[in-house]
């Protein structure tokens, strides 16, 4: 498309000006319309409403952090930008899920421990359970696939040691 200078200035943005990427969930509609705003149009958004856009969306977040179980760690809080979540995944409301890095010792006895109540409450969050026939799975946590035998093997061992 070819235009001349006049007929664009003061349409086009600036490197100063800030936008809000948005998406807008129409009734009875399955996708979202996504749209951008400037700043300040965004802001004007929340005007009829008695608490500043940043007020909104804290309380927004929060609410869909507590819906996801995460809640009580950021305590309602605004996570700062750069920052990640961190999570004990050795306590009963973390572990087993995907994380990065070493799984803890603690975690891992947590989940022998605990497997069928670890797998209910990952199910319940829709996240892939501990499967301990799996050997990924069976290495990560440290499970055996036959724990009768392991069970066997350590009676033995100790009897050996006795005699």
């Amino acid at each position: 498309m070819e235009v001349l200078p006049e007929e664009i200035e003061g349409e086009l943005p600036t490197e100063e000006t800030v936008y809000v990427a948005l998406s807008y969930f129409a009734p009875g509609e399955p996708t979202p319309r996504r749209y951008v705003l400037p700043l300040q149009k965004f802001n004007n958004l929340f005007r009829e409403q008695e608490a500043d856009a940043e007020t909104v969306l804290d309380r927004v977040f929060a609410a869909q952090l507590e819906e996801r179980g995460m809640g009580r760690s950021v305590k309602g809080k605004r996570i700062p930008e750069g920052k990640r979540l961190r999570f004990d995944y050795a306590s009963s409301e973390h572990a087993g899920e995907p994380h990065r890095g070493t799984i803890s010792d603690a975690e891992k006895q947590y989940v022998r421990e605990n497997l069928k109540q670890v797998n209910a409450r990952l199910q319940q969050k829709g996240i892939r359970e501990i499967d301990p026939t799996d050997p990924r799975m069976a290495e990560r946590y440290d499970l055996r696939a036959e724990p009768i035998m392991e069970a066997r093997e350590l009676i033995e061992d100790a009897e050996a040691v006795e005699e």
